[in-house]
C-alpha cells in the first residue's frame, strides 16, 4: 500500500488522486478492459488507455486495473496497482462534455514503468478490489440530491411561480412531487449513514450503494425537469459556468452524465436484482471464457 505519509495528503488534500478504470470498450462491464500490465523485471510496465477518468489533469496519483492475463475468464486476469499521474509514458487529454465542463479525461500509457511494490492486489485478485472501491464510491460520491440544487431551491422556486393563477406550491401535482423526493433523500440519507457506520466499525458497505446511486440521480434528473417546466421560457437560457448546485438548466443538461458516471442505470439495475434482492443472474454467454478468446 501507499505509505502512510501518502495517505494522510490524500485525505488533506494535499495530493489528488483519481481512478482510473473506465477505457472505451470497458465501462459499466469494467471486466472488459484492455490496459496490459506486463511483467518487466521486478516491476511492470503498462500500455493502453482509460477514458472518463474525473480529474486525471489535475491529478498526482491514481489507483488502476489492469489486464496481466488475457488467458484465464475475464474477471480472473485483472490486477490492481497504483501510478504516479507524472511518470513518463503518461498522457492525459481532457473531454469537454455537453454542459461545457472539461472534468474528465481520456489518459494514454505508453511503457509506463511501475515497481512491484505499487500493487494494491494480488496478481490477478484486482476485480475483487475494484468492486470494493465502487461499493465506497457510490456512497462518497454522490449524496441524496444526486449532486443537484437543495430541496429547499425546489420549494422556493414553487412558492413563487405560478401554476393556473396560484402559487405552484398550492398544485398536488407539484407538493406530491416535493414529498416523494423529500421521503426518498431521507431513505437514501439513512441508508448512507448505516454504511458510514459500518465501514467506521472495519465493516465492508454492502451493494445497497447501488440504490443510492441510482435513485437518487434519476430523482434529481426529474426533480429538475419539473422546475424547467414551471419556469417555462425563464428555464431555457443556459449558463455552462453556473453551479450545478444552484442553476436549473445547468443541473438538467449534466444530469446525463450522472447516470453513467460510477456505472450505469442497468448496471446498477442487475446489481440491485442480483445482490439485495437475491434475482436469478443475467445469461452470461462467455462466463468462464478465456479473455482472449472472447470476440472482440
Amino acid at each position: 500500500m501507499p505509505g502512510a505519509g501518502r495517505r494522510a495528503k490524500a485525505l488533506s488534500g494535499e495530493e489528488i488522486w483519481c481512478q482510473l478504470f473506465s477505457e472505451p470498450a470497458a465501462g459499466s462491464d469494467l471486466a472488459g478492459l484492455r490496459l496490459r500490465a506486463e511483467p518487466d523485471g521486478n516491476g511492470w510496465k503498462l500500455n493502453g488507455q482509460k477514458l472518463w477518468t474525473s480529474y486525471a489533469h489535475l491529478s498526482d496519483y491514481g489507483v488502476i486495473v489492469a489486464r496481466t492475463d488475457p488467458t484465464v475468464a475475464k474477471h480472473k486476469g485483472l490486477t490492481y496497482y497504483w501510478v504516479n499521474m507524472h511518470a513518463p509514458g503518461v498522457e492525459v487529454r481532457q473531454v469537454r462534455l455537453a454542459g461545457g465542463d472539461s472534468h474528465v479525461n481520456e489518459v494514454f500509457f505508453d511503457d509506463v514503468r511501475l515497481d512491484d511494490s505499487q500493487r494494491l492486489s494480488p496478481v490477478g485478485g484486482g476485480f475483487g478490489v475494484a468492486m470494493a472501491t465502487l461499493m465506497i464510491e457510490r456512497y462518497v460520491a454522490t449524496d441524496s440530491s444526486g449532486f443537484g440544487p437543495h430541496l429547499d431551491m425546489f420549494t422556493s422556486l414553487a412558492q413563487t411561480v405560478q401554476v393556473n393563477g396560484q402559487p405552484a406550491i398550492r398544485d398536488g401535482r407539484v407538493r406530491s412531487a416535493l414529498a416523494r423526493n423529500y421521503a426518498m433523500r431521507n431513505a437514501l440519507d439513512a441508508i448512507t449513514a448505516r454504511a458510514m457506520l459500518m465501514m467506521q466499525a472495519g465493516m465492508e458497505p454492502g451493494p445497497e450503494g447501488s440504490l443510492n446511486k441510482l435513485v437518487s440521480v434519476r430523482s434529481r434528473q426529474k426533480l429538475v425537469e419539473l422546475a424547467i417546466d414551471l419556469l417555462g421560457t425563464d428555464g431555457v437560457p443556459f449558463d455552462e459556468h453556473a453551479s450545478v448546485r444552484e442553476d436549473w438548466s445547468t443541473r438538467w443538461i449534466n444530469a446525463p452524465t450522472g447516470r453513467i458516471a460510477g456505472g450505469a442505470d442497468e448496471m446498477l439495475l442487475n446489481t440491485i436484482a442480483e445482490r439485495i434482492l437475491g434475482l436469478p443472474q443475467d445469461h452470461r454467454p462467455y462466463k468462464g471464457v478465456p479473455f482472449n478468446a472472447i470476440p472482440a
